[in-house]
């Protein structure tokens, strides 16, 4: 029996959390029926839209799509899944912040700076000592 090892966590694999989260949507609104494309699947993954995400999982698995279309949609929730742990394991709310904001919704450092009244430079070096001490 084989143990899957979780890649380790870098700057650039939580950097891409955006650009696969807006793939995710991509696929989505491509290939879905209209009538699925209803559920409400725009909310944020940070805000767990569980429920619309097994919908949406369920309804590409049943359609009659390209094969490879299918995996790298199972291939990008997963990586999703695995960047949403790292993320929510956090203990730090600073730094949690700060990556929910660089990644999650693509600010840049200085925007999360002036959101959490640090310095822009201060938010990228707490974010990548971080990531580099438990990556």
């Amino acid at each position: 029996r084989s143990v899957h090892l979780m890649p380790e966590m870098t700057l650039s694999r939580l950097e891409n959390y955006y650009i696969i989260a807006n793939q995710i949507e991509t696929i989505k609104m491509e290939y879905l029926p209209s009538y699925i494309s209803a559920v409400d699947t725009s909310k944020p993954p940070i805000q767990n839209n569980n429920v619309s995400d097994i919908t949406c999982d369920t309804a590409l698995e049943q359609l009659n799509i390209n094969p490879a279309i299918k995996a790298e949609y199972a291939r990008l929730r997963a990586e999703l899944k695995e960047l949403n742990a790292f993320i929510f394991s956090v203990d730090d709310e600073l730094i949690r912040a700060i990556i929910i904001n660089r990644c999650c919704l693509n600010r840049t450092y200085e925007d999360i700076g002036r959101i959490v009244h640090y310095t822009a430079d201060y938010c990228s070096q707490l974010m990548k000592k971080y990531i580099e001490n438990t990556g």
